[in-house]
């Protein structure tokens, strides 16, 4: 059984990052995955504290903060699929995501990335704004994650929400969101 480990950067527990991340994790579980879910608001991820302790010979792929990172960092380690959403606030990704982003830095050693065997990724960018002020955003973070961590990874854009609610009001993303996770757990386009 395949493990889908979901991340939400949002600050809002019933706002459209986590309902879109959840919509793809329960698609996720409906195929017959183990999923987790990790919200980054309620388990703060301290920032990477550039002490390049994870540098250090047989210390590659680990970080040396002991936080909310860790039980995370455990996921990772045993995931075929992630999912991660992150709500763009003032051009960028939240705090809470940027800081999750950044802790992945313990997966680069001085000469090469220790990044666990991640199959599949999905990034959700949620946002007020139409779609093509972040699709920018969107497609860096999706190339960083497949050109240097080797990963399938695929974007749902979620624009032009008007609300905290506003994805579950708007069917063609459920419906993304749901084919995404079904994609997360099985591998197959459908």
């Amino acid at each position: 059984m395949a493990l889908v480990v979901g991340f939400s950067g949002s600050p809002r527990p019933d706002g459209n990052t986590h309902f879109l991340v959840k919509e793809a994790l329960a698609a996720a579980e409906a195929a017959g995955a183990e999923v987790r879910f990790h919200d980054l608001n309620a388990t703060p991820v301290q920032g990477c504290q550039a002490c390049m302790a994870c540098k250090e010979p047989g210390h590659e792929g680990r970080c040396a903060v002991d936080d909310a990172f860790t039980a995370m960092h455990a996921d990772l380690q045993q995931a075929e699929a992630i999912i991660f959403g992150a709500p763009v606030y003032i051009a960028y990704w939240s705090g809470q995501a940027k800081n999750f982003i950044d802790r992945w830095y313990c997966f680069r050693s001085r000469t090469a990335y220790h990044f666990p065997p991640i199959k599949r990724a999905v990034m959700v960018c949620t946002c007020g704004a139409g779609a093509a002020s972040y699709q920018d955003l969107l497609d860096k973070q999706l190339s960083w994650m497949g050109d240097r961590l080797g990963m399938d990874a695929r974007g749902l854009m979620a624009a032009s929400l008007s609300g905290k609610d506003a994805a579950s009001r708007r069917p063609e993303l459920v419906s993304e969101a749901k084919r995404l996770g079904n994609w997360l757990a099985t591998g197959q386009d459908g």
